[in-house]
């Protein structure tokens, strides 16, 4: 999942600015089942997403990429399909 991290991991100590945040209390935005957002406004989440693609190509020479949690990025709750309407939370997060 590209576009996710943990915040409260040791390597993101010095890169909270990394992380998109909450609009009502200033939160790094967490998704379910998804991680904390990476804002990919912010060019340091940016720089460390292109590192990661680069490492996971160039370095270990993967050809392919299968990526998961593209909904991640947009800071929202992941929703399933069904027959109603249901909140999406567009909104909910501050892309700074």
């Amino acid at each position: 999942m590209p576009f996710a991290g943990t915040s409260y991991d040791p390597f993101f100590a010095d890169h909270q600015d990394w992380f998109v945040r909450r609009a009502d209390n200033g939160q790094p935005y967490e998704t379910k089942w998804g991680g904390t957002c990476l804002d990919m406004t912010h060019p340091g989440a940016r720089g460390h997403v292109r590192c990661v693609v680069e490492r996971i190509c160039s370095e270990w020479g993967f050809q392919y990429l299968k990526i998961d949690g593209l909904w991640t990025g947009t800071a929202t709750k992941q929703q399933y399909v069904n027959s109603g309407y249901k909140d999406d939370g567009m909104g909910d997060a501050v892309f700074l």
